[in-house]
């Protein structure tokens, strides 16, 4: 692939893809918040606690979403090796999200701050699932080696 035809890619995938990723995620986003509620408000749980924990409920189901409906086709990386990158993004998010959110709730309604919070990690998600977690395999990419796909790869 050229690298001006970068653009025209991107413009083939981005409102499917995208528009999956937000029917995932919305679907995820109303657990993931009902949970949340759940357990801090009804069960009196800490708010990192409730955070957590209403957090890893998601996580299988959203990765299993993304895979195979979100970003389908044949990958560039195993599922197990996926997971363990989903698995290092999700870590990454809840830490920043249980800091956002202890700090947030501070200044507003908890459930607000879990919002919020979870609005912000929506637009770093879908980037770096997208080209690094679920990229896929173009047809200019196939009977390469995989180091000689990864470097023809946009943003990699």
């Amino acid at each position: 692939m050229k690298q001006f035809d970068i653009p025209i890619q991107l413009a083939r995938w981005m409102p499917v893809r995208f528009g999956r990723y937000l029917i995932a995620g919305g679907f995820s986003a109303a657990l993931e918040w009902g949970t949340f509620l759940l357990l801090y408000y009804v069960w009196n749980w800490s708010v990192v606690w409730a955070n957590t924990i209403s957090f890893s409920i998601v996580l299988l189901i959203n990765f299993i979403l993304t895979k195979f409906w979100v970003f389908p086709g044949r990958h560039r990386h195993s599922t197990s090796l996926q997971a363990v990158m989903y698995l290092g993004l999700a870590l990454f998010n809840v830490a920043v999200s249980n800091i956002i959110v202890a700090n947030l709730s501070q200044l507003v309604p908890a459930g607000l701050a879990k919002l919020m919070t979870m609005a912000a990690v929506v637009s770093w998600n879908f980037v770096l699932m997208r080209l690094r977690i679920f990229g896929t395999v173009t047809e200019s990419d196939k009977g390469a080696t995989n180091a000689e796909t990864l470097d023809r790869r946009p943003g990699l």
